[in-house]
């Protein structure tokens, strides 16, 4: 993920409808000064949060920051089931907050998808594992490609 400044985030998002979601991640990104995905941006700026089930933003280069933009939005998503992550260069730091978002109870996620990140260690499994321990609709993880299952093998 670029690191760019605010004026330039700004003309990135120009052509998408302004939305809570969108609003929610935009000011995540501002202060981190990560340059808002482009195919998060398009999806924000059409959804209804608390309408969308499946959230399927594998392979979109998010990594840590962006996941960690993606987090401060996710309690808008009252009724997300499905949350894929995988393949976006998402490390340990990603995992946790996507983790603190998750614990606020806001989200019942039944499925995290986030496979074929290797830099997801032991620690983001241990945040996840005690995740699930708070969040009683996570059902399942998938955790392939990761350092975590590397961990037991």
């Amino acid at each position: 993920m670029s690191l760019v400044t605010s004026p330039t985030a700004q003309d990135e998002i120009a052509p998408a409808t302004e939305t809570a979601a969108l609003t929610a991640y935009i000011g995540a990104c501002d202060p981190l000064q990560v340059k808002p995905n482009k195919q998060v941006v398009r999806l924000f700026g059409s959804v209804v949060p608390h309408l969308l089930r499946v959230l399927d933003l594998g392979d979109n280069y998010l990594g840590d920051l962006g996941v960690e933009c993606l987090a401060a939005a996710l309690p808008l998503f009252t009724e997300l089931r499905v949350l894929s992550v995988a393949d976006n260069g998402v490390a340990t730091r990603g995992i946790t907050k996507l983790c603190a978002a998750l614990d606020g109870g806001k989200v019942p996620l039944q499925l995290l998808d986030i496979h074929r990140n290797p830099g997801v260690t032991r620690v983001a499994g241990q945040a996840l594992l005690n995740t699930a321990g708070r969040c009683r609709t996570l059902a399942w993880v998938n955790l392939s490609g990761t350092r975590v299952t590397a961990y037991y093998e």
